[in-house]
């Protein structure tokens, strides 16, 4: 039997938890700037509908690029930006509104970045083949589970 000692996990420093908070708020931000310039620029009036949802491409790229460690972003913006929306809507439950959606939101990203890698994302990404598989898969469908999800939450 080996004995050898095991080495300690390395200590998170308070920098990496910065540069974290920074990234996540960073990445909040960037969710509630693309999701109104989205309803401002192509929104089917009234309401917060678009064909082209602009957060949806910025939360798919950082959490594929960073991880799943940036999923608190992608909530928090969905959050800011809900509450923003639905604020002037008042529905009945706006915190289950938000909550549900928001919810939706993370489990959308969430599936597409998982589908993605599972079908080798990255420099696969030049082959026509993969391409398409990526658009009709984790494009396509995972957008339904965002919209299933947020369906009774407006």
């Amino acid at each position: 039997m080996d004995r050898r000692p095991t080495s300690p996990k390395p200590r998170t420093t308070w920098n990496e938890v910065t540069e974290w908070i920074s990234q996540t708020l960073l990445l909040a931000a960037g969710y509630v700037v693309l999701g109104r310039l989205g309803v401002a620029m192509l929104g089917i009036t009234p309401g917060n509908v678009t064909l082209i949802w602009l957060p949806t491409g910025l939360t798919f790229f950082v959490v594929l690029r960073y991880g799943f460690r940036m999923l608190p972003g992608v909530v928090l913006g969905a959050l800011l930006f809900d509450a923003w929306s639905l604020s002037a809507a008042q529905p009945p439950n706006l915190f289950a509104a938000l909550a549900g959606s928001a919810a939706a939101i993370a489990a959308q990203v969430s599936l597409s970045v998982w589908w993605a890698r599972r079908l080798g994302a990255g420099a696969a990404l030049e082959q026509t083949r993969t391409t398409l598989w990526l658009l009709l898969g984790p494009g396509a469908v995972c957008c339904l589970v965002s919209a299933t999800g947020r369906c009774g939450c407006t």
